[in-house]
């Protein structure tokens, strides 16, 4: 019998990380599954929604104090401000969803929704 090369405390190390991430790590859907395939409570739709208007309410904010004063119609502004940064979002964006899809990561029409 070959005894493994590992210090026993090394052992018992990996056995523990292994066994608490586990399971994390194979629940691939996670949040946005469970929003999509499940019905949430009326609690966790509360926490969705003041979650929703913070973060919306945050990128408002910015975007309002990055806006140029100046005469130009409003679409001269958008594009000359935000213009060249959100093409560059989409861009990023669509190569990581791009990259999940060929590495099979989207969820297909036979995967069931977690329980």
């Amino acid at each position: 019998m070959t005894e493994d090369p590992k210090p026993k405390w090394l052992r018992d190390a990996e056995a523990e990380q292994s066994s608490d991430f586990d399971g994390p790590a194979q629940d691939e859907g996670g949040f946005g599954q469970t929003i999509l395939y499940n019905s949430l409570t009326l609690a966790e739709w509360l926490g969705f929604l003041v979650l929703l208007i913070f973060f919306g309410g945050f990128v408002a904010f910015l975007l309002l104090m990055s806006w140029p004063a100046s005469d130009a119609p409003w679409w001269e502004k958008a594009l000359g401000t935000y213009g060249i940064p959100s093409i560059f979002v989409v861009l990023f964006v669509g190569w990581i969803l791009w990259g999940n899809r060929k590495a099979g990561c989207s969820p297909g029409p036979n995967d069931q929704p977690h329980t």
